[in-house]
């Protein structure tokens, strides 16, 4: 297959665009459709300050990175969750890349915010599963953190309408469903550590996404969120 833009070798196939592109294509056509969408949506300008909120994993800091290139006024933060040695890679990860690019990271560690903060213990003392009590906590700092820098807050009527339609669909899954949404896609958990901690097989964790997504991609359906 060839590249769609030069017609060299194609490395990455996008099959809902009938389209493939090389590394370097890939890159332009990826930035691309990042300002195209942040300009449709009259997201943000250059002369904002956004705080954008990093994991440790690549969907979070590709995020980061392209917005970075495209010259807006980014900061990132992570928040240490305080699981265990999960925690400590994806820290390390977050300061390691912002370290490589010159990029502004502030770090925001529930452990040293005081005693019994980190998920697994809020998990612990509520009787509740840790993904019940990782979500709570992350909107109540990324929220602080935001205001005390003086950055600037989207106030998007649609997109708030979206991620409540979101919230509450995933909230209505079944605990074995939403556990999986929460480790896999919103904490970027690899599928063999999200396994571990679910006491499962990695297989098991696959299937039970896929089931997850196809569900959520209904209940938005009858909410009217998406067609």
């Amino acid at each position: 297959m060839k590249c769609t833009r030069c017609r060299a070798k194609a490395e990455v196939e996008l099959r809902s665009h009938n389209a493939g592109f090389c590394r370097p294509c890939y890159l332009f056509y990826f930035r691309r459709q990042v300002e195209r969408a942040i300009a449709a949506e009259h997201m943000f300008t250059h002369e904002e300050r956004l705080l954008v909120a990093v994991s440790g994993g690549t969907d979070s800091l590709a995020l980061w990175d392209v917005l970075a290139e495209g010259g807006y006024r980014t900061t990132g933060l992570y928040l240490g969750l305080g699981i265990g040695t999960y925690s400590d890679r994806s820290h390390d990860k977050a300061v390691k890349f912002a370290e490589q690019r010159g990029l502004e990271l502030r770090v925001v560690s529930l452990r040293e915010e005081g005693p019994g903060l980190a998920v697994p213990d809020i998990a612990a003392a509520t009787r509740r599963v840790p993904c019940s009590a990782c979500g709570t906590m992350k909107r109540h700092y990324f929220d602080t953190a935001a205001l005390a820098g003086d950055f600037d807050v989207l106030e998007d009527l649609t997109q708030a309408e979206s991620l409540e339609c979101l919230r509450k669909a995933v909230s209505a899954l079944p605990e074995a469903y939403r556990e999986v949404v929460v480790l896999c896609e919103l904490e970027e958990m690899p599928y063999l550590e999200a396994a571990a901690v679910l006491k499962c097989s990695p297989g098991t964790i696959a299937s039970r996404l896929a089931r997850a997504k196809a569900m959520l991609k209904t209940k938005l359906r009858v909410q009217g969120c998406v067609r």
